[in-house]
């Protein structure tokens, strides 16, 4: 009696299972519990997922092994962001990532949604305009922070194998840490931004482990003692100290707040605001001001330097392509003359690569999760209120309807026949900063940094590669290329 009880009981769980899976956009087939864990390579889960794309569509359904529905291309992203983009502001916070970090409901701009998220993104995108983000005086912050770089670089007595990647760290990092707490480090005394830069490499070498994916998609693991000594307890003390490290000099920052005085800085500017009578955020506390920071900070400095670090890669995989970009800045700019934000419009081939590497590199190997809050029908696929989205932008850029050959790196894709302007039409199907209402905040920080730390090496230096280039991909919540040493020379 008791088997057939437990039978039955069992039968019906796996027809309610399968009854809910019907109820989204058609995938590939599932099983209970796993989902569609065991068909896919987890290294390379990008990959598989543009391989489902192929087989259903460009809305499709993925267990791993909580169901979410992808969106695969640049049409699907901007009809769900733009078109009806209300109905997809949503995060689902609590489920994954709040009991994994132990991260405040609705504190910072990433993870929180409904009136916590609008001001706390208005509130940040006023301050960040009120410091210079798309203005001049945000262009002198960066080429502050290259001069740093390029005087560490100049000192260096072996130029024969550099590790640009953390030349390349700092030189971000004083961008966003000038911004937000109103000082920045020396090359030759940085060793506490490098002890954070290494602790936020492990957190990413670890999102490529089995451990993290099942502490992430099992969150409520955390709650048997055993599983989470064994799982999720390293990475979430790692977490716990990057968390302190940013309250530590959030900490600092506020002993030199003074009201009376112009903020000099994101935090000071934030604390202003929360002490006014009339502020629009008398609701905002101080968990929201360091979810605020930490989000800007991860955002602001490892997405642009990996990119960076992509950047130099193909750079030293194609000398030919290197002295081409360069040849293009000193015909427009000049070799001794300043490069400026307004010189994007003139190099045209500069732009081309720029765009060509972020689409070719793609780093989100697993995309930021959004919420679907109203049912609605997305490229005829109807998504139910409560779905968790994935607009899988790495699938988007490689996209053979728009990209051509969407696994070759083609620096002049971008610039149109006529070789002297960009194509604007294929710029618009490619997805870097998002879509819709949830855009990238930084969007245009980003921009400037890239385009000037490039521009600015390579008017200055030659690169040279050490050997082979490894251009093999490291999968995890950012695509990452390979550790790589090269030379340099001083041209100017």
């Amino acid at each position: 009696m008791l088997l057939i009880i437990i039978t039955t009981i069992i039968a019906l769980l796996v027809i309610y299972f399968y009854k809910n899976v019907y109820s989204f956009p058609p995938g590939p087939f599932p099983l209970p519990l796993i989902g569609n864990l065991y068909s896919i390579d987890i290294k390379k889960l990008h990959i598989w997922v543009k391989e489902q794309k192929e087989k259903y569509g460009s809305v499709f359904t993925i267990h791993i092994p909580i169901p979410f529905v992808v969106l695969g291309d640049v049409d699907a992203i901007k009809e769900a962001y733009i078109d009806n983009g209300d109905n997809f502001l949503g995060r689902e916070t609590r489920q994954i990532f709040e009991k994994f970090f132990n991260i405040k409901e609705n504190t910072g701009v990433v993870l929180s949604e409904g009136d916590w998220w609008k001001n706390q993104r208005r509130l940040s995108l006023t301050i960040l305009h009120n410091f210079g983000m798309g203005r001049s005086i945000i262009e002198e912050r960066i080429k502050m922070s290259i001069d740093d770089l390029f005087e560490h670089l100049d000192s260096l007595k072996d130029k024969e194998h550099i590790d640009l990647s953390k030349s390349l760290h700092l030189t971000v990092g004083n961008v966003i840490n000038g911004i937000l707490y109103g000082f920045i480090y020396k090359h030759d005394n940085a060793e506490k931004f490098y002890e954070f830069t290494s602790l936020f490499e492990q957190m990413i070498k670890g999102t490529r482990t089995w451990k993290m994916r099942i502490a992430i998609l099992f969150p409520d693991i955390n709650k048997i003692p055993i599983l989470n000594k064994f799982i999720s307890k390293p990475l979430m003390e790692i977490q716990r100290k990057i968390f302190e490290i940013h309250h530590t000099n959030i900490e600092k920052c506020k002993k030199t707040y003074n009201p009376n005085n112009e903020p000099p800085n994101f935090v000071h500017a934030v604390l202003k605001e929360l002490e006014s009578n009339e502020s629009k955020y008398s609701n905002l506390e101080n968990d929201h001001l360091e979810g605020m920071v930490r989000d800007f900070y991860t955002a602001g400095m490892e997405t642009i330097t990996v990119t960076l670090k992509f950047f130099f890669l193909y750079l030293l995989n194609d000398i030919n392509l290197q002295e081409k970009l360069r040849s293009e800045i000193y015909d427009v700019v000049g070799k001794d003359n300043e490069i400026h934000l307004s010189h994007r419009n003139e190099l045209i081939h500069v732009e081309s690569f720029i765009y060509e590497s972020q689409r070719k590199s793609s780093i989100l190997g697993f995309p930021l999760i959004r919420k679907c809050t109203k049912d609605t029908y997305i490229k005829n696929n109807l998504i139910k209120k409560g779905s968790l989205i994935l607009p899988y932008d790495y699938i988007a850029n490689h996209d053979e309807k728009y990209f051509k050959d969407p696994y070759v790196f083609k620096a002049d894709r971008f610039i149109n026949e006529d070789g002297e302007t960009l194509n604007k039409n294929l710029i618009d199907k490619f997805v870097p900063f998002g879509a819709g209402k949830r855009i990238c905040a930084g969007k245009s920080l980003a921009e400037a940094e890239l385009f000037l730390i490039l521009t600015h090496l390579l008017q200055r230096y030659r690169f040279i590669p050490n050997g082979p280039i490894d251009m093999e991909i490291q999968f995890g919540n950012l695509l990452t290329p390979k550790p790589y040493t090269c030379k340099i020379e001083k041209i100017l």
